[in-house]
């Protein structure tokens, strides 16, 4: 059950993300990859490093199914592992056991 809870609020989770970045038209990628190429630039890189750099990280693709898919893929294994550790520990029948005085 704390697996499925887990994927669905996985899923909730990708929606809200995606929602809020069309509404917003937030373009970290972009924006994260101008930043870094103008950095190198003021640190002196010219030439072909320069042209490496911006041929790796200038546009960014963003696809429709990979983009949810990784973030679903980067959030599910942490609410996962939060589910697998409770269900161990609420097996054990010591752990939160009632105290007699």
């Amino acid at each position: 059950m704390g697996l499925a809870i887990s994927f669905i609020a996985s899923i909730f989770y990708v929606v809200a993300w995606e929602v809020a970045q069309a509404a917003t038209h937030m373009d970290f990628a972009g924006s994260y990859s101008r930043t870094i190429i103008e950095h190198q630039k003021t640190k002196g890189i010219s030439g072909k490093a320069l042209a490496a750099l911006i041929a790796e990280i200038a546009h960014p693709i963003r696809e429709p199914v990979v983009s949810p898919a990784n973030d679903v893929c980067r959030d599910f294994p942490v609410g996962a592992l939060v589910s697998l550790v409770s269900a161990g520990l609420l097996r054990i029948s010591r752990f939160l056991a009632l105290r007699r005085s």
